[in-house]
């Protein structure tokens, strides 16, 4: 499998995968909020490969979760002013 759709605390979310030059799989997330895309922050611009399909999804999907909790609803108060995003 090289993508997973789920829904999120109001965020429809795409995870798809691809190869990088050296064979490893990395993650792309792709969000939207009421049908409009998403603007999650890039917050590891040079994020981690992973050697299998399976593990290179779930962290996409663990790393979904996380931009959304931390950014999306407010919850980092180091990062924000605690209010609640419409990104």
């Amino acid at each position: 499998m090289n993508s997973e759709s789920f829904s999120f605390k109001g965020y429809d979310v795409t995870v798809t995968l691809q190869q990088n030059e050296t064979g490893d799989w990395v993650p792309q997330i792709a969000a939207l909020r009421d049908g409009t895309p998403a603007d999650l922050p890039d917050v590891e611009p040079t994020g981690p490969s992973w050697a299998t399909r399976a593990e290179a999804l779930r962290a996409g999907v663990e790393q979904a979760h996380r931009l959304i909790e931390r950014y999306g609803l407010g919850h980092d108060d180091q990062h924000t002013d605690g209010a609640k995003r419409e990104f």
